[in-house]
């Protein structure tokens, strides 16, 4: 079952993604109406429920990794599994999913520049039996990312 969120939950999310090591009193005083105790509760609950994670976020823009992209795997069916697993484990590599009825694996990674976003690509299409086709958008520009989405209002 969803989650049920309230406004008062929404604006202790927002104000978390905006600093995950803000107060609970601090959170209490910008919301107005509630207490610290209230807060910490409700913190202790969404975390709980696993609707909220705290946790350090690496920018890789910060750490010399600035050349972003999307990429868009096609694999054998049976082998879908395990070719993500894998791709998975690699350095580069941040977020993995896979889609079954289309037989795609989609992934992000980060490199240091084109180069190694190149032989990535490379390594994709030619070291994993049972990849057929490998798609990739270069990213210039992240204007909205993951730490940037606010839980919809109403859900």
């Amino acid at each position: 079952m969803a989650a049920t969120l309230d406004d008062t939950d929404l604006a202790i999310i927002a104000l978390l993604q905006h600093d995950g090591r803000m107060s609970a009193r601090a959170i209490a005083r910008e919301i107005g109406g509630i207490g610290d105790r209230a807060v910490r509760y409700r913190i202790r609950r969404l975390l709980r429920e696993k609707v909220i994670f705290i946790g350090a976020v690496v920018s890789a823009t910060a750490i010399g990794y600035p050349v972003a992209a999307d990429i868009v795997i096609d694999a054998m069916p049976a082998q879908l599994p395990g070719i993500a697993r894998e791709i998975a484990m690699l350095d580069l590599v941040s977020y993995v999913a896979t889609s079954v009825r289309s037989g795609q694996i989609s992934a992000q990674a980060y490199a240091r520049d084109e180069r190694e976003m190149l032989e990535l690509v490379r390594s994709l299409a030619n070291d994993y039996p049972g990849v057929t086709r490998v798609h990739t958008t270069v990213l210039p520009q992240l204007v909205k990312d993951i730490t940037d989405w606010p839980a919809p209002r109403g859900g």
